[in-house]
């Protein structure tokens, strides 16, 4: 009898769990706002690449609800429920500092010797007219209906200076020498890009006023401007590359920013990339700004992708030192992403290049905003930050992120050696590392989603080395270091900010959230703590600083009010509980059991 009592009892349990847990989960899907879903019937997944369909249970029946479908896309459904500790995809949050960014801009430092350069004027016009006040030269001007065509016969080194409007795509072609192109026009392409550069060669793209290259959506090449060899931007003009097709750039060498303003939006139906390039994106002054608002199915737009390219000399790399880039984007917002299993065109790994990416100065400020899905490795959308597939290093700047899936993520390091960084997930982990984590300067801001979204995501705790420099992380849980001289500290979190002091009153560090936090986890990385000294947290308090990055208190704080909710000896290396309860598990793991496990699919007829 004893039996049965307790089988039922438990049996009832059993029964009223289910039916809480399943209440929460239409709560959740409920409170996703409509304006998740954009004007299309389906959302951001229209429109679709040609004779590409989303599978099965990706897009509802008719008649199904709108907030489902977009709950049904969800790579973790969990994770974004937006209430209790976790952040939702739709909120994004607006960055704020009280830092100096013209100091991390910088000064441009770029020097070409333009006189090595004969000018070459042609006035272009939309009758289709084409005017110039040089006529004895190695240059051939050529003109085919709407298309201009421009080719250097010699080694003479030409500059060629394009004003006026054009209704129709120019090639500019230079096979023995490097080329200058002065922009001061407006230029669109009709069934191809507006400007090719041809030759394999390095041409300078110098601005002057404001000029705007656009294409349409017949244009039968990759991009707005595409090129077989290396492309510079200079000068003090500001240039607007729409794109309807493809790609804004499309770059077979490298990019290279050096001054002036570059301004990339691709619509929602393109079906590629603010800039593609094969060997490398390389910013040094200046100013960059990049909406990749390509929403088809399969092609979401990034902001900048180096692709890779193998060979004697392989090269993948992103390397910022200076100017300004400011992404939004559906997909990633910058990744060096050569993956040899996918890219990798020959059997033999030693002509592979090290994707990596690396940020030296400057001010980087990404949002990415598309729905995390992961149907199969071909068929996927993961919107991170900053990615490397190999090593990503953080040595100066300013970078903030805020992004629908990890905020930064490499494939097997990342390097914070100075710098300030925050970097904001919406829906997974902060910072996430499939190999190593090395924290040795600059002060840094790290947020996870809450939930399975931790702040800092390693392999384990043992493949993280804290030397140095000032970090916070909050999320889930938290990876914290094992071994090295210095501790972290770590405690859980419950409102919208904190402080952690010493037992003598010194304020180690105060930040305020932008919205309340329950059941996540901090851990505090910093030089200043000490094994043996009891620290505080006080939550809920008003802080005062005399700076601010993103909410992190800077220079002389004080705060008022608040209460102490967690108080502890440092005790080792790693102090504290860094996997809260109800929060993350190490690595990212699920920290309960989802029915069916994470959800990628929804049967709409249940």
């Amino acid at each position: 009898m004893r039996k049965t009592l307790v089988f039922l009892f438990v049996a009832l349990l059993l029964l009223v769990g289910c039916a809480t847990k399943e209440n929460e989960k239409e709560e959740s899907v409920e409170a996703l706002p409509s304006s998740t879903v954009a004007e299309s019937e389906f959302g951001y997944y229209r429109p679709m690449k040609d004779g590409m369909v989303p599978p099965e249970g990706m897009i509802p029946p008719e008649g199904a609800m709108r907030e489902k479908a977009i709950y049904g896309m969800m790579a973790g459904g969990d994770r974004n429920m937006g209430s209790g500790g976790y952040l939702s995809l739709t909120e994004d949050v607006s960055f704020s500092s009280s830092l100096d960014y013209s100091e991390y801009i910088g000064e441009p430092s770029f020097t070409i010797d333009e006189s090595q350069y004969l000018d070459y004027p042609i006035l272009i016009g939309e009758d289709g007219l084409v005017g110039t006040t040089r006529m004895l030269t190695s240059l051939v001007v050529e003109v085919d209906g709407s298309d201009l065509k421009i080719t250097n016969t010699s080694n003479e080194k030409y500059n060629v200076i394009l004003s006026g409007s054009w209704n129709g795509g120019i090639t500019v072609e230079s096979r023995e020498s490097d080329i200058m192109v002065t922009l001061a026009s407006s230029i669109s392409g009709m069934d191809t890009p507006a400007l090719i550069l041809k030759g394999g060669n390095t041409t300078y793209i110098k601005s002057e006023g404001n000029s705007v290259l656009c294409d349409s959506s017949d244009n039968n090449k990759k991009g707005v401007v595409t090129s077989d060899g290396d492309l510079v931007f200079f000068g003090n003009g500001d240039i607007t590359i729409n794109g309807e097709k493809k790609h804004g750039l499309k770059v077979d060498g490298k990019v290279t920013i050096e001054s002036g303003t570059v301004r990339i939006n691709t619509s929602e139906a393109a079906e590629g990339n603010g800039i593609s390039a094969d060997e490398a994106f390389i910013m040094n002054g200046g100013y960059l700004y990049i909406k990749a608002m390509g929403s088809v199915y399969g092609e979401e737009g990034k902001g900048i992708k180096v692709n890779g390219k193998e060979g004697d000399d392989p090269l993948c790399t992103v390397e910022i030192n200076g100017g300004y880039i400011e992404i939004e984007s559906v997909g990633k917002g910058i990744t060096s992403g050569f993956e040899a299993e996918e890219d990798g065109e020959t059997e033999d790994t030693s002509d592979d290049p090290d994707p990596i990416l690396v940020i030296n100065g400057g001010v980087v400020k990404i949002h990415t905003t598309g729905t995390p899905y992961e149907i199969s490795e071909e068929e996927s959308l993961s919107p991170e930050g900053l990615e490397a597939k190999d090593k990503l290093v953080i040595n100066g700047g300013i970078v903030e992120v805020s992004a629908t899936d990890d905020a930064i993520n490499a494939g097997n390091s990342v390097e914070i050696n100075g710098g300030y960084v925050f970097a904001l997930s919406r829906g997974d982990d902060g910072l996430d590392s499939n190999g190593t984590i090395t924290i040795s300067g600059g002060r840094s801001v790290i947020m996870g989603a809450g939930g399975m979204g931790l702040g800092i995501d390693c392999d384990n705790d043992g493949n993280i080395k804290y030397l140095g420099g000032f970090l916070i992380g909050i999320g889930g849980g938290n990876n914290a270091p094992q071994n090295g001289k210095n501790l972290s500290f770590s405690f859980d979190i419950s409102g919208d900010s904190f402080v952690l002091q010493d037992e003598n009153g010194k304020v180690i560090a105060a930040y305020t959230l932008s919205s309340e936090r329950s059941m996540n986890n901090v851990v505090v990385m910093s030089k200043e703590l000490e094994k043996g000294k009891t620290y505080s947290v006080i939550s809920g308090a008003s802080i005062e600083s005399e700076g601010n990055f993103n909410g992190l208190g800077l220079g002389s704080v004080t705060y008022k009010d608040g209460v102490v909710s967690y108080s502890s000896i440092a005790q080792s290396v790693a102090s504290g509980n860094h996997y809260s309860m109800g929060g993350g598990m190490k690595g990212g793991a699920m920290p309960f059991e989802m029915e069916g496990g994470r959800t990628e699919k929804h049967n709409w007829n249940n």
